[in-house]
């Protein structure tokens, strides 16, 4: 009997300093990964960061725009095709799920890395800023693993309809090798392939402007559009503007300003379905806050809604291949070029 209480303290206690040293590791690599380590915290952002800065080194004498957005720039705009034969450079930062708080941020990550454009444009989501539909879209799409702590504290108080970026925030720091596993085996190197073999790299395809292409099968195309109708349809019967995503907007294109950008807003071209969903009333809610970003922020507003036919579309709101390019011959007309020309005169 003494043997076996002995035996039991025995391994109750090499089981409690081993739950203590992985919750010590944890807790340190929490910590690097929180300050030290952005391509493993947030990946696609550092991709992205990276090959702008790789972009202006090329062709340093030329002015640089950037395009904030979500998965509809990410997947929509062809940056290349958009700049044509104009002396910019021209470049794709979208990233899918970016909503006000992200934008905010990325914007906040390019300065502090000594990246300045001299044009701004930021996509204006209205399902962003609806506070009438079921939930907060920003709160649902926004990943708080990407987040470092400092950034992960502007949650506070950025509405109250969701604790979700937060709560990702909190599970990916104390429990980061399970969260970041993918990242942390990449980093030394326990995944690697011959040449030819193994999964495509993240974030594949994306070309040198950021831009990644989707072709998406026919076949397809009905799936896709019955669930973004299910993610999207809430936010389009009834418009009232979140104060919340609304200011957070309005510090980012501040930023801007003070920084010298030209800031110019953008919505993104829709198919019919999802311009038939508007009713009166959130078409006048929608339309009050593009007044209000031109007259009372004083930006220019591309509203680019009605731009494009269905075909250019693979569900409705994100656009296909070609639609990309229909898309990027406009944009290079009606908002690229009246940008730059304003960059000229200042």
């Amino acid at each position: 009997m003494r043997r076996r209480a002995s035996w039991r303290r025995h391994h109750r206690a090499a089981a409690f300093w081993l739950l203590a040293m992985f919750a010590a590791s944890q807790a340190v690599l929490a910590m690097w990964i929180d300050q030290d380590a952005p391509a493993i915290r947030d990946p696609e952002y550092v991709l992205l960061q990276d090959m702008l800065k790789e972009r202006i080194a090329e062709q340093p004498d030329k002015p640089v725009a950037v395009f904030l957005g979500s998965s509809r720039v990410a997947l929509g705009f062809d940056a290349g095709r958009a700049t044509g034969d104009l002396d910019v450079l021209l470049f794709n930062f979208g990233v899918p799920g970016s909503g006000p708080f992200l934008q905010k941020i990325v914007l906040d990550r390019m300065l502090a890395a000594g990246l300045k454009p001299d044009v701004l444009f930021i996509e204006v989501l209205h399902p962003f800023y609806n506070a009438a539909g079921t939930r907060s879209l920003d709160h649902s799409l926004l990943d708080g693993a990407r987040l470092t702590g400092g950034e992960a504290s502007e949650l506070f108080g950025y509405g109250s309809r969701s604790t979700g970026p937060m709560r990702r925030w909190v599970y990916a720091r104390a429990v980061p090798i399970n969260r970041h596993h993918a990242e942390l085996r990449d980093a030394i190197g326990l995944d690697v392939f011959q040449p030819g073999q193994g999964p495509p790299p993240p974030f594949h395809p994306i070309d040198r402007l950021g831009y990644r292409p989707r072709p998406v099968p026919p076949e397809d195309w009905p799936k896709l559009t019955t669930m973004a109708h299910r993610q999207y349809d809430p936010f389009y019967a009834a418009f009232r503007l979140d104060p919340h995503p609304w200011g957070r907007l309005l510090a980012t294109i501040d930023i801007a300003k003070r920084s010298g950008m030209r800031v110019v807003a953008v919505v993104m071209p829709e198919g019919t379905e999802f311009q038939q969903l508007y009713t009166p009333a959130s078409r006048e809610g929608v339309a009050d806050m593009i007044r209000r970003l031109r007259v009372e922020v004083g930006v220019t507003v591309v509203d680019a809604r009605e731009w494009l036919d269905d075909p250019a579309f693979y569900d409705q709101h994100h656009l296909l291949p070609g639609g990309a390019i229909s898309f990027a011959d406009r944009f290079r007309v009606e908002a690229l070029q009246p940008a730059l020309k304003q960059v000229g005169r200042r």
